[in-house]
Protein backbone atom coordinates (compact mmCIF):
# COMPACT_ATOMS: atom_id res chain seq x y z
CA UNK A 1 0.00 0.00 0.00
CA UNK A 2 1.47 3.50 -0.64
CA UNK A 3 0.83 5.40 1.90
CA UNK A 4 2.43 8.13 0.14
CA UNK A 5 -0.98 8.96 -1.42
CA UNK A 6 -3.09 8.54 1.39
CA UNK A 7 -5.70 10.99 3.10
CA UNK A 8 -4.96 12.57 6.64
CA UNK A 9 -7.75 14.18 8.24
CA UNK A 10 -7.50 17.07 10.62
CA UNK A 11 -10.69 18.20 12.66
CA UNK A 12 -10.07 21.42 14.61
CA UNK A 13 -12.83 22.36 17.15
CA UNK A 14 -13.61 25.75 18.70
CA UNK A 15 -15.86 27.25 21.35
CA UNK A 16 -16.57 30.35 23.47
CA UNK A 17 -14.58 29.64 26.79
CA UNK A 18 -17.73 30.54 28.48
CA UNK A 19 -21.31 30.82 28.25
CA UNK A 20 -24.47 32.07 30.10
CA UNK A 21 -26.57 29.82 31.26
CA UNK A 22 -30.07 30.02 29.43
CA UNK A 23 -27.95 31.37 26.12
CA UNK A 24 -26.81 29.22 22.97
CA UNK A 25 -23.46 28.11 22.33
CA UNK A 26 -21.83 27.64 18.98
CA UNK A 27 -19.02 25.00 18.18
CA UNK A 28 -17.47 25.50 15.15
CA UNK A 29 -15.35 22.98 13.00
CA UNK A 30 -12.86 22.80 10.28
CA UNK A 31 -11.84 19.65 8.89
CA UNK A 32 -9.24 19.20 6.69
CA UNK A 33 -7.34 16.62 4.27
CA UNK A 34 -4.13 17.10 5.05
CA UNK A 35 -2.38 14.03 3.34
CA UNK A 36 -1.98 13.73 -1.10
CA UNK A 37 -5.26 11.51 -1.70
CA UNK A 38 -9.12 11.88 -1.22
CA UNK A 39 -10.91 10.79 1.98
CA UNK A 40 -13.97 8.72 0.55
CA UNK A 41 -17.22 8.70 2.74
CA UNK A 42 -16.21 11.47 5.68
CA UNK A 43 -18.35 11.81 8.26
CA UNK A 44 -18.01 13.78 11.47
CA UNK A 45 -19.82 13.13 14.86
CA UNK A 46 -19.84 15.08 17.69
CA UNK A 47 -21.69 13.96 20.83
CA UNK A 48 -23.85 16.28 22.48
CA UNK A 49 -23.11 17.59 25.96
CA UNK A 50 -24.79 16.40 28.88
CA UNK A 51 -27.59 18.90 30.26
CA UNK A 52 -28.04 20.69 27.01
CA UNK A 53 -30.36 21.29 24.21
CA UNK A 54 -30.16 20.87 20.68
CA UNK A 55 -30.35 23.92 18.47
CA UNK A 56 -28.68 23.30 15.13
CA UNK A 57 -25.75 21.98 12.82
CA UNK A 58 -24.88 23.59 9.55
CA UNK A 59 -24.03 21.96 6.31
CA UNK A 60 -27.03 18.92 6.69
CA UNK A 61 -25.86 17.96 9.81
CA UNK A 62 -28.65 15.68 11.56
CA UNK A 63 -29.08 14.72 15.46
CA UNK A 64 -29.46 11.13 15.77
CA UNK A 65 -29.69 9.41 18.99
CA UNK A 66 -27.28 11.48 21.26
CA UNK A 67 -24.70 12.29 18.67
CA UNK A 68 -24.96 15.02 15.51
CA UNK A 69 -23.81 13.50 11.95
CA UNK A 70 -22.28 14.89 9.11
CA UNK A 71 -21.82 12.62 6.28
CA UNK A 72 -19.96 14.77 4.01
CA UNK A 73 -19.15 12.42 1.32
CA UNK A 74 -15.40 12.86 -0.49
CA UNK A 75 -13.27 15.17 0.79
CA UNK A 76 -10.53 15.74 -1.96
CA UNK A 77 -6.35 16.13 -1.09
CA UNK A 78 -6.17 19.99 0.46
CA UNK A 79 -9.64 20.46 0.85
CA UNK A 80 -11.72 22.20 3.80
CA UNK A 81 -15.29 22.00 4.97
CA UNK A 82 -16.32 24.45 7.88
CA UNK A 83 -19.20 23.35 10.01
CA UNK A 84 -20.99 24.65 13.07
CA UNK A 85 -23.14 22.76 15.90
CA UNK A 86 -25.55 25.00 18.14
CA UNK A 87 -26.35 24.43 21.75
CA UNK A 88 -28.83 25.69 24.53
CA UNK A 89 -27.58 25.61 28.09
CA UNK A 90 -30.75 25.69 30.20
CA UNK A 91 -30.61 28.90 32.54
CA UNK A 92 -31.03 26.19 35.55
CA UNK A 93 -27.33 25.08 34.76
CA UNK A 94 -25.19 25.63 37.50
CA UNK A 95 -22.32 28.56 37.32
CA UNK A 96 -18.86 26.76 37.24
CA UNK A 97 -20.35 23.78 35.50
CA UNK A 98 -17.98 22.22 32.62
CA UNK A 99 -19.15 21.32 29.20
CA UNK A 100 -17.19 18.85 27.70
CA UNK A 101 -17.17 18.01 24.06
CA UNK A 102 -16.29 15.47 21.57
CA UNK A 103 -16.05 15.22 18.31
CA UNK A 104 -14.55 13.04 15.53
CA UNK A 105 -14.24 12.61 12.22
CA UNK A 106 -13.50 9.47 10.18
CA UNK A 107 -13.01 8.16 6.66
CA UNK A 108 -11.96 4.31 5.86
CA UNK A 109 -9.15 6.34 4.08
CA UNK A 110 -7.76 8.12 7.55
CA UNK A 111 -7.73 7.03 11.24
CA UNK A 112 -7.58 10.16 13.28
CA UNK A 113 -8.33 10.69 17.01
CA UNK A 114 -10.84 12.91 18.80
CA UNK A 115 -10.70 16.86 19.44
CA UNK A 116 -12.14 17.52 22.75
CA UNK A 117 -13.40 21.06 23.67
CA UNK A 118 -14.73 22.21 27.56
CA UNK A 119 -16.66 25.48 28.21
CA UNK A 120 -17.17 26.85 31.62
CA UNK A 121 -20.63 28.43 32.93
CA UNK A 122 -20.94 32.00 34.08
CA UNK A 123 -23.68 33.41 35.19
Amino acid sequence: MDNGNRAMLMLEKSAPMTVIAGNNLTYSFTLTNTGAGPARNVEVRDRIPAGVNFVSASMGGSLVGEEVVWSLGELAAGASVTLTLEVMVPANVAMGTVISNMAQAASPDDVNSPVKVMVWMLR
